[in-house]
């Protein structure tokens, strides 16, 4: 176990045995911390941020389900589980939140680096909307609802609704048929004739040969790609999907060649079905948490 590794296990022990003066000893004077919420710097602001999971979660523990270390042990990324009872006071995006008792996980994706036995940069990328929702702060995403009879064929714009849950299934099978498994003729079948992607790489047409050629260059640089469906939610002929694609970088990809690492990120799907079948594709992907982890760019906030 590197210097990176061994010191983030350290703060997480002090975390959770409850001995929170022990981790001034671990963080350099200049400390850099940033996470969904915000960013600063200094031993207090660490402290502080850290001391929120036991003040908050007296029973928190962690489990590291995947780590990748550098070569010289100084950094690492890991992807973390946390479960957690809310007993605490939390300050969060709606004010403070008096403690509900409920039982609670949530993952994150953490880099760390070490440099003369000290913490010298911490950055954390956690699942807030699940955590959100689990407190109670932020609805649950709504399940797909029936059409009511009598509603009329078509939508605002004249075109058919799509059947009830239509969307998801089609989604789904395209994620898995094509983008895990390689097989580009399922879009051909899933998409329609004149199909068209709004959010396409510059250089690309916007049909269907488009999404062929996404899963071609995603394929050959992770082969073992895998994606999990995190969120969903159809109202009429449009669904949304949150998915965490994950894989190894075993190809070359945005120039850069091979790592072997582990890499893991987040994409938005946004679809219009028609007749069971996607007619237009709107989406967001993490890029920059994927090119931080095949080092591609480095950490927001370190320069190198």
């Amino acid at each position: 176990m590197g210097e990176a590794r061994e010191l983030a296990a350290q703060v997480w022990a002090a975390i959770e045995e409850d001995r929170i003066g022990d981790l001034a000893k671990l963080f350099a004077e200049d400390i850099e911390v940033s996470t969904s919420a915000g960013e600063g710097r200094g031993i207090p602001y660490a402290v502080q941020l850290f001391e929120r999971h036991r003040s908050g979660y007296p029973d928190i523990r962690h489990e590291v389900v995947d780590a990748i270390e550098s070569a010289d042990g100084t950094e690492v990324a890991q992807r973390i589980v946390f479960t957690a009872t809310h007993l605490g006071e939390l300050r969060g995006p709606f004010g403070v939140v008096a403690p509900t008792g409920r039982p609670l996980t949530w993952r994150t994706s953490d880099h760390v680096r070490a440099a003369g036995g000290k913490v010298v940069s911490w950055h954390a990328h956690f699942d807030r909307l699940t955590l959100l929702m689990q407190l109670g702060q932020s609805p649950p995403t709504p399940d797909a609802q029936p059409v009511a009879m009598g509603a009329p064929a078509t939508n605002s714009n004249g075109r058919p609704h799509a059947a009830l849950g239509d969307g998801k299934a089609v989604i789904h099978r395209i994620l898995a048929e094509a983008f895990e498994r390689g097989n580009l003729d399922v879009l051909d079948e899933m998409m329609t004739a004149d199909f068209v992607n709004h959010r396409v790489p510059p250089g690309m047409d916007s049909g269907i040969g488009s999404v062929k050629r996404i899963v071609q260059m995603e394929r050959a640089a992770f082969p073992d790609l895998t994606y999990t469906v995190e969120q969903e939610v159809q109202e009429g002929d449009h669904v949304m999907v949150v998915t965490r694609a994950e894989g190894t970088h075993d190809g070359a990809i945005f120039g850069v060649e091979p790592t072997g690492r582990q890499v893991s990120w987040q994409q938005v799907h946004i679809a219009r079905i028609e007749n069971g079948r996607m007619a237009e594709h709107w989406g967001v992907s993490d890029l920059a948490s994927l090119w931080v982890q095949i080092g591609r760019t480095a950490p927001i906030g370190v320069h190198r």
